[in-house]
């Protein structure tokens, strides 16, 4: 049985959201990792694909159902140069408004992002609203609300009067997590919650123990102010 190695434990005493240290994050051959509950979570992939699409690639023909459990996906989303509207663009927010598509229903999303329009603040007040997603989380960065204090109190305000929870830390995490109660997927990359004409790189997983351990050594733990 191969030793267990620990990549990063999260104490009462020793965590601090707003200072990170790579030198706690990275170990070479690390077999999993432990949380504060001292549950160690192994990710087991049964399949890869690695991906590179233009921006005018509808999502739907990329993904039309969800990935079978345990599937990671490697995205690199080139802008097409032809393509500058809007409507025609892929990018974060139509990434992940497009796999809370395939959850279907009963939606939860753990969003933590360095920088927001202010569309895209009024869509996730509106759309708890509408019925798109059931319950929204937020980790915002700290100096978010001096560069951009209208979208700040837009998304915050909204937050507040749907009684859902928000941390404001030193944060440049851009990480959503998204579940209907049974299954649950991982969108990680470069991109903030913007639509911009760049270059995106995202890692889609459907991994259980990938969303378990980061909502509970990251988010759950930012919000108890850990």
């Amino acid at each position: 049985m191969p030793r267990k190695q620990r990549a990063y434990q999260i104490t009462e005493e020793s965590y601090d959201p707003l200072s990170f240290s790579d030198s706690d994050f990275f170990h070479d051959d690390v077999a999993g990792t432990d949380i504060d509950e001292n549950i160690t979570y192994v990710h087991s992939v049964t399949a890869r694909r690695f991906m590179v699409e233009a921006n005018d690639t509808p999502l739907k023909d990329l993904f039309n159902e969800l990935p079978s459990p345990d599937t990671d996906i490697y995205l690199f989303n080139r802008p097409n140069k032809h393509v500058e509207t809007v409507e025609s663009s892929f990018d974060y927010i139509h990434l992940l408004c497009h796999f809370a598509s395939l959850l279907k229903k009963d939606v939860e999303a753990h969003i933590s992002t360095w920088s927001m329009g202010i569309d895209h603040a009024r869509f996730f007040i509106g759309s708890v609203e509408t019925g798109i997603f059931k319950h929204l989380c937020f980790v915002l960065d700290k100096s978010f609300r001096n560069r951009m204090p209208a979208v700040y109190t837009n998304l915050t305000t909204g937050m507040r009067k749907h009684n859902m929870p928000f941390a404001v830390i030193k944060n440049h995490c851009k990480v959503t997590l998204l579940t209907n109660g049974v299954q649950k997927v991982t969108i990680m990359g470069s991109s903030n919650i913007t639509t911009m004409p760049r270059t995106e790189n995202f890692t889609i997983s459907t991994s259980p123990q990938l969303y378990d351990f980061v909502r509970t050594s990251f988010f759950e733990a930012v919000l108890r102010g850990k």
